[in-house]
């Protein structure tokens, strides 16, 4: 297991669930985390192969919302199975299977933060994926490293 950190987008290059993918081309073509490994998966299933390599990781899944599109939701291993995010899935097993998957195989990484990325069916995708909104999401795992980061240094004293 190694200590860097996992950014895994969940997605394809169809319509709105490009979401997590596009966040992914962003963070290598601007090479914004160079301590990270970039790790693009088609569907949840890949999850347990790929969690269990990682100290930490950060899942970006588009989901779909009936308002607050453009949201950006953090959501713990805690609250994921009363989450209706992640309730239905365009990927057969969804993040919700995966990861209690990975939980009971014990492949769960130390550090797991899920951030739901709101879509919403009715609307254009060009409109919806902007530029503005790619940058809000890297901001957010940009936090969400630096709170990490904090944690573990408040642990080791």
């Amino acid at each position: 297991m190694t200590t860097r950190t996992a950014i895994v987008g969940i997605g394809s290059y169809h319509t709105q669930d490009q979401l997590g993918w596009l966040v992914c081309d962003r963070l290598i073509d601007q090479d914004l985390l160079s301590k990270c490994e970039i790790i693009k998966c088609t569907t949840p299933a890949e999850l347990p192969e790929v969690l269990g390599q990682f100290q930490q990781t950060i899942i970006l899944d588009a989901c779909l919302v009936s308002d607050g599109e453009g949201s950006i939701k953090t959501i713990s291993m805690d609250e994921l199975a009363n989450n209706l995010l992640f309730q239905q899935s365009s990927h057969g097993m969804g993040v919700t299977e995966a990861l209690m998957l990975c939980k009971a195989l014990k492949c769960l990484p130390a550090s797991l933060t899920l951030l739901a990325l709101g879509i919403c069916a009715d609307t254009d995708t060009h409109n919806l994926i902007s530029n503005e909104y790619i940058d809000r999401i890297v901001s957010t795992i940009d936090s969400v490293q630096t709170a990490k980061q904090h944690e573990r240094i408040e642990i080791a004293r």
